[in-house]
């Protein structure tokens, strides 16, 4: 990758203009580092469990954002596996209390 940069590899070299310089330092640590300190934060507010299920989230957004902007189509398989995907966060965050009581006692013993 270096001699892409230095324009060793039978490429141009790339023009560095500051201001894409700049967008990518701005997006890359103020994104990432923003997502990195609330990620932590729900880690350490509602636990590990909470934290990696926002994860589970992002293809939703994704779904949602490509129908909104991009006119994308959302066929029943797309809803299928939105539904999936709700129904396993939900079920993750379940808690003892929400469980029948033969459930909780079998675990128990």
């Amino acid at each position: 990758m270096p001699e892409v940069v230095r324009g060793e590899a039978g490429l141009d070299a790339p023009e560095w203009r500051w201001d894409a310089v700049g967008s990518l330092l701005v997006l890359g640590a103020l994104g990432t580092g923003i997502a990195y300190v609330l990620n932590y934060r729900i880690i350490q507010d509602e636990g590990p469990t909470a934290a990696s299920v926002v994860t589970y989230l992002l293809p939703i957004v994704a779904v949602i954002l490509g129908w909104a902007v991009l006119n994308e189509a959302v066929t029943v398989a797309i809803i299928a596996g939105v539904v999936l995907v709700l129904s396993g966060i939900i079920l993750s965050k379940r808690t003892r209390r929400d469980r029948r009581p033969h459930e909780v006692a079998e675990q128990s013993s």
